[in-house]
Order: structure tokens, then C-alpha cells, then sequence
């Protein structure tokens, strides 16, 4: 049987794994800027946000999570990775 404390410090490593993974979502969100910064393409696609948001509530479902808690917190995550791109876009103009 687990105790409190192992419990939450494995709480505190996925904590630490999931702050990882939006670390480097940012940097691949940024990378996919300065391509399409390239390629004269626009910044925002509001058809593969469609198709994501799809996809992110079908991961949601299948994990046992609500879709709308995963969206708010995907929601303000992505609102800041789009505000990363626009600032990459223009401060490599």
C-alpha cells in the first residue's frame, strides 16, 4: 500500500513530466512558426485547431477525462503558445 507522501511524490514528478511536455509543445509550436514564417503561410489555422480540438476531446474521453476541463486547460495553454508565435513571427522579420 502506498502512503500519502509516495503518493505525492509521484504527483509531484508528473507535475514535473507534464510541465516538460508544454516546455517543449511551446518549442515545437515555435518551430513550426519560423516555417511557416518562411513559407509566407498564416500563423493561425483554424481548420487544424478544428481538427485538434477533436482529437484532444477523443484522448479526453478515452482517458476518463471531461473534454470541457481538458479544453480549458489546453484553451489557455495554446492561447499563450499563439502569443509565443506571433511575438517569434515578428521579432524574426
Amino acid at each position: 500500500m502506498m502512503t500519502l507522501e509516495k503518493l505525492r511524490k509521484e504527483i509531484e514528478g508528473l507535475n514535473s513530466e507534464i510541465i516538460a511536455l508544454l516546455a517543449k509543445r511551446r518549442r515545437l509550436t515555435l518551430k513550426i512558426a519560423e516555417i511557416k514564417r518562411k513559407e509566407n503561410l498564416p500563423i493561425f489555422d483554424p481548420i487544424r485547431e478544428s481538427d485538434q480540438r477533436k482529437v484532444i476531446e477523443e484522448v479526453a474521453r478515452k482517458s476518463g477525462l471531461d473534454p470541457k476541463t481538458v479544453f480549458s486547460l489546453f484553451d489557455d495553454f495554446i492561447a499563450y503558445c499563439k502569443q509565443e508565435m506571433e511575438h517569434h513571427w515578428e521579432s524574426s522579420r
